[in-house]
């Protein structure tokens, strides 16, 4: 795979499973104490799903602490930290949503995938209508907005891939959050308009590096953006 590098996106300032510690940097804030508690993650992967490193598509079950994981806003950052959620029983199915091959347009996601129902997706706004043009949605808030995309019970093993920041990594093709864990972070900062835009009455509780947009608004901004150039544009 070519090497691709994107400039920083400095629009933006950014500051219940038992998650298995699979890998961690000796140096990561993420020590293996954290992993062996109670934690909720926020924005898991599936194992089969295939993440863009500076080796070409790997697994996120096949992950290695220190691999380069191509981010858009850093370029190749080292993973930092891979924990497993545990596999479901059989009667408690975890809620995900299932992707179809090129469902999003633009021949996206390349192969069917399956997300967490809180996975964050990258949307360019384009052109925008404030002072940002990149902005994050929940794959439950597009179910039923799009043709190949709805709810799927799955009993599989859920993956945290956790960098030093938050970033932006590629998914089977899809631009996608890192996880998180919403105790270690502030608050993104919004405007009172782009809150207004939002419809976001106070500011998410997570250290991320777009603002996020829910319910029938990001629907709708999401189908408007996707039929008009395709959710990802050129770059």
């Amino acid at each position: 795979m070519s090497e691709q590098h994107f400039e920083r996106n400095t629009s933006w300032d950014r500051v219940s499973s038992t998650a298995v510690p699979v890998g961690l940097s000796s140096n990561t804030q993420f020590s293996a104490e954290e992993g062996l508690l109670s934690q909720a993650y926020h924005c898991g992967f599936s194992g089969e799903s295939m993440i863009a490193t500076k080796h070409g598509l790997v697994p996120v079950s096949e992950l290695s602490v220190e691999t380069p994981i191509l981010t858009r806003d850093h370029g190749y950052q080292p993973l930092a930290g891979l924990l497993r959620c545990p596999d479901r029983p059989a009667n408690t199915g975890f809620k995900t949503v299932l992707i179809r091959k090129g469902a999003l347009g633009c021949d996206l996601p390349t192969e069917d995938i399956y997300m967490p129902a809180e996975q964050l997706l990258l949307v360019l706004d384009k052109p925008a209508t404030t002072s940002f043009c990149e902005y994050l949605v929940r794959a439950e808030d597009l179910i039923q907005d799009r043709a190949g995309m709805r709810y799927h019970t799955s009993q599989g093993s859920i993956f945290a891939v956790l960098f030093e920041e938050h970033e932006i990594i590629q998914t089977n093709g899809i631009w996608t959050s890192s996880s998180f864990r919403p105790p270690d972070a502030h608050t993104t900062i919004l405007t009172a308009a782009q809150k207004a835009l939002l419809a976001i009455n106070e500011p998410k509780p997570v250290v991320i590096s777009r603002p996020v947009m829910t319910g029938t608004r990001a629907k709708h901004r999401f189908s408007r953006a996707n039929r008009a150039l395709g959710i990802y544009g050129s770059n």
